[in-house]
């Protein structure tokens, strides 16, 4: 049987669930501050750099995952155009989104990614209702394999590989346009 999946806007009693997934090893091996890799995070951390995120950029939208009413996860999109130092290195347009993600741990490498992900754009990156984009990006790490071959499963494609300025990895850049999600 199919999960229903749905995203909730992130609200202040999800941090104490955030904390607890950014500080599990299989969440911070891929998601992790540049500034601190090895940061243990707080509650009270995770609400101050959501907030500001938040005030910083209006348009960013940021979600749980829920999958059959249990929280599974983060994700949050935004327009590339208004990060333009992070753009000065992608070169897209400004109909371009980015999506980060990750999932709880138990929720990990069970088959959910792809349609996760493909729901997600459909309800929320390409929706006219919510964000409306043409094209949508996601920029793994080149060693992080599992999330790209959940990344092409769900219909994205390498452009290219790209060193981000004041990040320790490189930036394994895939594209999917809206059209392409069927």
């Amino acid at each position: 049987m199919m999960s229903a999946v749905t995203f909730e806007l992130l609200s202040p009693n999800d941090y104490p669930l955030i904390c607890e997934w950014r500080n599990s090893p299989q969440v911070r091996q891929w998601y992790y501050d540049y500034d601190n890799p090895h940061r243990v995070y707080t509650t009270e951390y995770i609400r101050a750099y959501h907030e500001r995120k938040a005030t910083e950029n209006p348009r960013l939208g940021q979600y749980t995952i829920v999958l059959d009413g249990v929280k599974a996860g983060f994700v949050q999109c935004y327009s590339v155009s208004d990060y333009p130092d992070y753009n000065s290195h992608i070169q897209v347009d400004d109909t371009t989104a980015a999506v980060d993600i990750f999932l709880a741990p138990s929720f990990m490498h069970k088959g959910y990614g792809s349609r996760i992900m493909r729901t997600f754009l459909d309800e929320i990156v390409f929706s006219s209702v919510h964000f409306f984009a043409d094209k949508c990006l996601i920029g793994p790490e080149p060693t992080n394999t599992a999330a790209i071959k959940m990344y092409r499963k769900a219909g994205f494609s390498y452009r290219k590989t790209v060193q981000i300025s004041g990040e320790q990895e490189p930036e394994y850049i895939m594209l999917l346009h809206r059209d392409e999600l069927t």
